[in-house]
């Protein structure tokens, strides 16, 4: 910018959400953050996190769900899984 030492205005970050279609999978692990009266470490739920977006690669869908989000179907095919991968990895 000339004169007066003002910055241009730098672009806001992007945020989760921005870029992908992943928000499907923070709503099934914010539900069951709050629905399992459990605290578990952040560990935990990255782990079910991984555990999710490794499903939707299997099912040659991971593509798909990042560019163009989870649809309904999809979504509770997820929560099914994470209610597995939950009961099996802390007995919720």
């Amino acid at each position: 910018m000339e004169g007066g030492g003002m910055t241009p205005l730098l672009p806001p970050p992007f945020q989760q959400g921005d870029l992908d279609g992943l928000c499907g999978a923070y709503a099934i692990i914010n539900a069951a953050r709050l629905t399992s009266c459990r605290h578990l470490p952040k560990a935990a739920w990255r782990r079910l996190f991984e555990a999710l977006v490794q499903r939707l690669h299997e099912a040659g869908e991971l593509d798909d769900a990042v560019s163009d989000g989870i649809g309904a179907r999809r979504l509770r095919g997820l929560l099914d899984d994470a209610c597995t991968w939950l009961s099996a990895e802390h007995g919720i």
